[in-house]
């Protein structure tokens, strides 16, 4: 059983045509024992961590169909320390730059390439380092409907292992139906591969969602999902396949 918490500031500020936002996360993840036997159950806080991040964003825009963008992410994962594996904590960095084109009133692509690297500060885990790439691409055939697909890559932390650094692609499609002003359905398909470093096992994820969206106001909306999520390993992975059905209950309020 693991406990989030998670929190966020986001600031957002424009001049004329460049636009800069910036965020600062923070995130505590907390594992409880397996309780297999009395005082016998493995102790799971090497688990635990610690996670902090900020992220910058600059778009400029050229002319009113095309923006280009510049982007910065940083992050350090803190462990708790265990001698059974030792020190865990890295840092992660993702520089990306793109561009933002308005093909026409209903179609909006954007693409984006850069680096990342996600260094462990224990010297022998190494590094992990490759492409970052990111795709987004938005239609809008009707003043109701709307699509969405997405696709991008990053590095994170397994947490189903002792160390396992992941690249993970994540490709989504999503749909809105705008029923009325006040409701909408929302509908999502995504899959998800996760690449695991230096070993031989990778895992696949997909995952179908969708739910309403209803809007109280102009700052309060609610929205409630369900989905069905299909986990798979592919090799000798130490995590076994999994299905689940999940529920969600969210509100937003903005100002």
């Amino acid at each position: 059983m693991r406990g989030v918490t998670h929190g966020s500031t986001i600031g957002q500020v424009r001049f004329n045509r460049l636009q800069i936002s910036a965020e600062v996360s923070g995130v505590r993840l907390r594992y409880d024992d397996v309780a297999t036997a009395p005082a016998l159950g493995p102790n799971e806080r090497l688990r635990n961590l610690d996670r902090l991040g900020a992220q910058a964003r600059l778009a400029y825009e050229v002319s009113s169909r095309t923006s280009i963008y510049g982007s910065g992410e940083y992050k350090h994962f803190d462990y708790e320390h265990s001698p059974r594996v030792g020190d865990r904590d890295a840092d992660n960095y993702v520089m990306t730059a793109g561009i933002r084109y308005e093909v026409s009133r209903a179609l909006l692509a954007q693409v984006g390439l850069g680096y990342r690297a996600y260094d462990f500060r224990n010297p022998a885990l190494g590094s992990v380092q490759g492409l970052a790439v990111s795709a987004d691409l938005r239609y809008f055939p009707t003043r109701t409907l709307a699509f969405r697909g997405f696709v991008e890559q990053s590095n994170t932390i397994n947490p189903y292992n002792l160390v396992g650094t992941v690249t993970l692609t994540n490709a989504q499609l999503k749909v809105e139906y705008e029923m009325r002003r006040s409701l909408s359905w929302i509908g999502s398909a995504s899959f998800s591969l996760e690449d695991y470093a230096k070993v031989n096992y990778s895992g696949r994820r997909w995952e179908l969602r969708g739910g309403p969206r209803l809007r109280v106001n102009r700052w309060l909306s609610f929205d409630a999902s369900l989905g069905v999520v299909r986990r798979t390993a592919v090799g000798t992975a130490p995590f076994n396949s999994y299905s689940q059905v999940a529920g969600l209950l969210s509100f937003t309020l903005a100002r």
